[in-house]
């Protein structure tokens, strides 16, 4: 029976895979004598849950590539990302009277002598006074606070003491406290330079810079060359919004010592606040000049280098500012900002973690920690995080949209709409929680609520384009590609280089049949995404529909580049265009390489067996199409193939075995039936013979090989 082997060696190869709609619908119609015969099936696929996400009735969206499209994007953290700290100003230490410069040993004995002294003479007030004033210079302010109350209430008007005390209560952190007692010293001794300039730094402490001006005026009045008082009237200018004078200030500190880094510094914040970003970082650098181990000056350094752009410069300057002072919390928060950058993603947590460790209630680190937490997919974590802020800040909106996206995600929908509810409540206008309340409302079947809800973040900003892609996708999900593409096109009126955008666009009009407009848009998504393994394959699965096979073939090689989870699905798809191109021993090694990754993906095994039957590895063959059979008992295609392996394997009764479980699976199978019509006449059994040939001729009217094999049988 040659003719049966030789036709049998034009079998149909298994079907590429699900191509969209249009595509598989077309492979119907197929059926001449020679033609390929499409499975009925792919792989079974699992019946869907009433709550399964909208995309799994996408027409033309496939498998995981789509649900990493539509789930795995971060609203808002990958939108907003996480918030670094602005540049510190320098403050400034609080000045005592002059006394003559004594090292801490002899503070040391000059405070036993007083101690005896005090002991000996208890209402010795200037042996008491001198004796707080060595503990303040000690820094024992347990000793220093007590003997200067004693001091000020037996002498209120000892201006010099009441000094000394607000300096110990300003170290103590009781500011409102030392306020009053440096407003007395002003009072007592209103040419006293030092106490006005402690009231003046007591003031910015205290966030009140229009009355540090006043205080400064007066220092600078009675000492018109005091570097130190020029700086922090500019500064306190600066805190009042008042740029201008606050720069002439600076400048002219700066005019009498080039050097000055209190100046230097606060010159800078004033200019990275006006947007002078590059002089601000030559006055931090010019700073360093003069103090290269200032942590402060190191960390400013960082924040103006990351504003420009100069991420690796950013990420040294906080790692200095760090080594310098190991408990600087603001440094490892902005280390973490500018490791984000450069994708060094577990760096980032690792610097965002530090930073809440040192600082527990540091609610920037808190949340950029969550933010980052949530487009990694570690939800618990970002909830952990964003509840952690919301005590400190419970009215904080984007923290409550954050907790209701995690809840998304972990598919709590409940706890996601109460979390997005607050977050309208607090800001209405947010339309990035409409969005993604649309998505909740879209995850609970509830379309119509869906689509309400982001209809009204579109109405509120009509450039909202991440708001119109997620209307898109319900509108597809819907089987309404006209207004899933009105969307898709407003979005890319907002947004011309979205990748997810172009990639959603894609979809649908490779759904439509729509191949080339479709691979437009998916390079369009590589060229804004060149990772976006979505758009690099379905790119390769429409340029293998339309048979520009070297193209399809850079493309999966690209896709699985992107995303090794896919990497068995490229193989496979490799694998056929390798059959097309007639490289066998390629078409081979790429289904094995899919069957490596996949020991369950049956169109590769299915492949793989037709493979081996092509080039008459019987034994292989058979292996393979028992392993998709014992995977799959109905895979009418897998015995289809079957009964061509034991017919050329020369046992033509288990081959009619395999046949007629193919044609019982598939009772239209036109080229089984074909097949065993020719079997039956070779056995002289010809009603059989005839029988499954006018079956064969049924399920397709213009199978010519069935047609003249029946006229032979009938000596037509």
């Amino acid at each position: 029976m040659v003719a049966l082997a030789a036709c049998a060696l034009a079998l149909a190869a298994p079907a590429l895979g699900e191509l969209g709609v249009a595509h598989a619908q077309a492979g119907k119609k197929r059926g001449k004598k020679g033609a390929k015969a499409e499975p009925k099936k792919a792989e079974p696929k699992p019946e869907e849950k009433k709550d399964d996400p909208a995309w799994k009735s996408v027409p033309g969206i496939s498998g995981n590539l789509a649900r990493e499209a539509l789930e795995g994007r971060s609203e808002g953290a990958g939108s907003e990302g996480p918030r670094g700290d602005d540049v510190v100003s320098k403050e400034g230490a609080l000045l005592l009277t002059t006394t003559a410069a004594r090292t801490r040993p002899q503070l040391l004995a000059e405070r036993a002598r007083l101690e005896k002294a005090v002991k000996a003479t208890p209402d010795d007030m200037d042996s008491l006074r001198e004796l707080a004033g060595v503990a303040l210079r000690l820094g024992d302010l347990d000793a220093a606070l007590p003997a200067f109350l004693r001091v000020v209430q037996a002498r209120p008007a000892d201006a010099a003491a009441r000094l000394e005390l607000g300096v110990a209560l300003f170290q103590r952190g009781r500011p409102n406290e030392a306020v009053t007692h440096f407003l007395k010293v002003t009072d007592l001794a209103p040419r006293m330079v030092v106490g006005w300039m402690n009231l003046g730094i007591c003031y910015l402490r205290l966030g009140l810079p229009a009355r540090a001006v006043y205080a400064f005026q007066e220092a600078v009045k009675l000492s018109p060359d005091s570097v130190e008082a020029l700086a922090h009237l500019g500064e306190s200018y600066s805190q009042s919004m008042d740029r201008e004078k606050a720069e002439q200030y600076l400048k002219a500190a700066l005019a009498k010592d080039a050097k000055s880094v209190l100046a230097l510094i606060n010159l800078g914040k004033l200019q990275v606040g006006t947007g002078k970003v590059q002089d601000a970082l030559d006055s931090f650098d010019a700073a360093l000049k003069v103090n290269a181990k200032d942590a402060e000056l190191q960390y400013n350094r960082g924040v103006c280098l990351f504003r420009l752009q100069r991420h690796k410069e950013a990420v040294a300057a906080y790692r200095e500012a760090i080594k310098l002072q190991k408990s600087f919390a603001r440094a490892w928060n902005n280390l973490g900002v500018a490791l984000g950058r450069l994708g060094q993603v577990s760096e980032m947590q690792a610097a965002f973690r530090a930073a809440i460790k040192l600082d527990p209630k540091y609610v920037n680190a808190m949340y950029n920690l969550g933010v980052v937490s949530l487009q990694l997919g570690q939800n618990d974590v970002a909830i952990k995080m964003m509840d952690d802020v919301l005590v400190a800040h419970p009215n904080m909106a984007d923290a409550h949209r954050i907790i209701g996206e995690a809840y998304l995600r972990k598919k709590n929908f409940k706890k996601a709409k109460w979390s997005l509810v607050r977050a309208l409540e607090l800001k209405p206008g947010d339309t990035h929680a409409r969005r993604v309340m649309g998505r909740v409302l879209a995850q609970q079947g509830e379309r119509a609520l869906a689509v309400k809800e982001l209809e009204a973040a579109v109405r509120e900003n009509p450039n909202d384009a991440e708001s119109r892609v997620v209307l898109g996708q319900l509108h597809a999900a819907a089987g309404d590609a006209k207004k899933a593409i009105a969307e898709y096109q407003a979005a890319l009126k907002a947004d011309s280089k979205s990748a997810e955008t172009h990639f959603s666009l894609g979809e649908v009009l490779f759904a439509q049949g729509k191949q080339k407009e479709a691979i437009l848009h998916y390079e369009a998504a590589v060229n804004a995404d060149s990772r976006h393994a979505g758009a690099q394959f379905r790119m390769a699965e429409a340029y293998h529909a339309r048979d520009e096979l070297d193209r399809a073939l850079k493309a999966y090689r690209a896709a699985m580049a992107s995303d090794p989870s896919i990497a068995a699905e490229a193989h496979y798809k490799i694998g056929d265009i390798f059959f097309r191109q007639k490289k066998t021993q390629l078409e081979v090694t790429s289904y094995l390489e899919a069957i490596k990754l996949n020991p369950k993906h049956i169109r590769a095994k299915l492949a793989l067996g037709f493979a081996y039957a092509r080039i008459r590895m019987f034994k292989k063959a058979l292996a393979e199409l028992d392993g998709v059979i014992a995977l799959d008992a109905q895979n009418d295609l897998a015995f289809y193939y079957r009964g061509f392996v034991l017919y050329n394997s020369k046992r033509p009764d288990e081959a009619i075995g395999s046949y007629l479980k193919a044609t019982a699976i598939r009772p239209g199978f036109a080229e089984a039936h074909y097949y065993l019509g020719q079997i039956y006449a070779e056995k002289n059994d010809k009603a059989r013979a005839i029988a499954h040939l006018k079956q064969a001729i049924a399920a397709n009217p213009k199978y010519d090989a069935a047609i003249a094999a029946l006229e032979k049988l009938q000596g037509k």
